[in-house]
């Protein structure tokens, strides 16, 4: 069943509409009041909220939640940005519990099927000591191995299962015709800087903000994050260890990994990858995305990495 999505943060936060959202998992519920906290708005808005419901909640929902969507402009020619609530939405209705990565628990989440506005309510985990990142957070080459543990649990257990058909797993279209025939496939984030983890309660890394989520080859996820963590000194002392870790991570899960020699060649065009999407952001912090450039050019340079995608 779906609500329909409402075209504004208002609604959304009305007691009615929330108590029938969350009446989809939660029979029964009845939100009575709701309390407004912080909002930050950019391309997508993310509300963090309180609510009262009448008797006791459920165990599993939370009274501190967060709702993201793209209220900011519902104009006809926002259409298009609107839609880049699809995949995440889609995630969290269908992929995220075989997934197995640690994420926010979410308690809703829908499109719309005539305005294609994605949105998704999770808990509020900054309410209950989370600390999200940004793509200048200070991150170790010992928190980038706990990172990559996550991406190796995303990876291998959707392992050669990931099919091109599905329209809303985005893929990338020289590189994009790589990624095209590239196998195995599996679950990709799609998007795997710094600025998209938040570290729970008890300091590990999990992942957020699945935009572009998308099927493909491990090596988009693994090069970008390996390019775009540490400043490039600590990123050429660590990256091997941590390339190596990421594979042992794999074999854990139960895959037949690829072998070092591959694996460092296709690294090189995950970072390739990441570089391309920084050099098309605009709507960041100029000092954020100056560091990410130049954190992910090194490694590019480093690797020879546009060699690797003209001559694979």
């Amino acid at each position: 069943m779906s609500l329909g999505v409402p075209d504004t943060l208002d609604e959304v936060l009305d007691p009615a509409w929330l108590s029938a959202a969350l009446g989809l998992s939660f029979p029964g519920i009845e939100v009575t009041d709701v309390h407004p906290g912080p909002v930050v708005s950019r391309v997508s808005t993310n509300a963090r909220f309180r609510i009262e419901c009448r008797g006791d909640l459920p165990p599993a929902l939370p009274a501190d939640l967060c709702v993201k969507g793209y209220f900011t402009d519902c104009s006809d020619t926002a259409a298009a940005s609107r839609t880049a609530g699809v995949p995440e939405a889609q995630f969290y209705n269908l992929l995220v519990r075989s997934s197995g990565v640690r994420t926010l628990d979410c308690v809703y989440a829908d499109v719309d099927a005539a305005t294609q506005h994605g949105i998704v309510i999770t808990g509020d985990v900054a309410a209950h000591g989370a600390t999200f990142l940004d793509a200048l957070s200070p991150y170790s080459a010992d928190q980038v191995a706990e990172s990559l543990e996550q991406y190796a649990v995303l990876h291998g257990r959707t392992w050669g299962g990931v099919a091109s058909g599905e329209p809303w797993l985005q893929a990338v279209r020289r590189l994009a015709d790589l990624l095209e025939t590239a196998e195995p496939r599996c679950l990709l984030h799609g998007d795997a800087h710094v600025g998209n983890l938040y570290l729970d309660a008890d300091g590990r890394p999990c992942l957020v903000d699945w935009q572009l989520v998308q099927g493909g080859p491990w090596y988009l996820d693994v090069g970008y994050h390996l390019g775009c963590t540490l400043g490039p000194e600590e990123r050429r002392r660590a990256e091997s260890d941590l390339l190596a870790h990421y594979l042992d991570r794999l074999r854990f899960e139960g895959v037949d990994a690829p072998s070092w020699d591959d694996a460092r060649r296709s690294a090189r065009l995950g970072m390739v990858y990441g570089f391309f999407l920084w050099s098309i952001t605009l709507k960041v912090a100029p000092p954020i995305t100056t560091a990410m450039l130049e954190r992910l050019g090194s490694a590019v340079a480093d690797h020879e990495a546009y060699d690797a995608v003209l001559t694979p």
